[in-house]
């Protein structure tokens, strides 16, 4: 149990690589954090941890939205390379 105590927030956790390392930090006991878009598959995967004795964290099972990015915000504008 090498992470033992610790907490993991693993995004996409839902599926594909993200469940397998969900899946993975809670068989080494972590609390592990299951965010992911997709509702269902979040709680899929949370309710896996739970069944094989793992213990998802309560506080941030999935993201319900989406981030959005103003076209007026400084991460929408493109970066300049000098003359």
């Amino acid at each position: 149990m090498k992470l033992m105590d610790r907490i993991a927030v693993v995004t996409g956790a839902g599926s594909g690589i993200g469940r397998a390392t969900a899946l993975m930090f809670a068989r080494e006991g972590a609390r592990v954090a299951v965010v992911d878009l997709a509702e269902a598959t979040a709680k899929a995967t949370a309710e896996e941890i739970e069944r094989a004795g793992g213990k998802p964290s309560p506080c941030a099972r999935m993201c319900r939205t989406r981030p959005t990015i103003s076209p007026r915000s400084p991460c929408s504008s493109r970066p300049t390379m000098p003359p």
